[in-house]
């Protein structure tokens, strides 16, 4: 019976001790702001968010103009009109392939604020998948 309880209670203080998302991702953007140099002073943060791919504005206006293309492309039409068409869907497979990899990265954005020389500077920080790291 002892050892189960001391068991319990082992768990329950592990538990208790991991940090949660929010705390993870502060201390990354602190380290990230020490070793750029920059003198922080009250530093306040906002809330953690996960970055989903279909909410990113330029895939959406990608994925768009994708759609456009394709579209216009099977109307049919003149063979400049065709080429054209063509030529746009393979740059938005490419455009949109691109952002996939990058936000393949950065899973989460953090906003923050913090005062530099009197002045309050706002900002907005992406993170890897495990919160460790800021991702340029």
């Amino acid at each position: 019976m002892k050892k189960i309880s001391l068991i319990l209670l082992s768990v329950l203080l592990l538990a208790s001790c991991s940090k949660t998302p929010q705390q993870k991702a502060e201390k990354a953007v602190l380290n990230y702001l020490k070793t750029s140099k920059v003198e922080v002073k009250d530093c306040s943060f906002g809330k953690l968010d996960t970055i989903e791919l279909s909410s990113v504005k330029e895939y959406k206006q990608a994925l768009d103009s994708f759609n456009y293309y394709r579209e216009e492309k099977l109307k049919g039409g003149d063979q400049f009109k065709m080429s054209a068409m063509q030529q746009g869907l393979i740059r938005m497979k490419q455009q949109m392939k691109e952002l996939k990899a990058l936000y393949k990265v950065r899973r989460y954005k953090l906003p923050f604020s913090f005062n530099k020389e009197n002045v309050t500077v706002h900002d907005t920080v992406f993170l890897n998948d495990r919160l460790s790291k800021v991702v340029e």
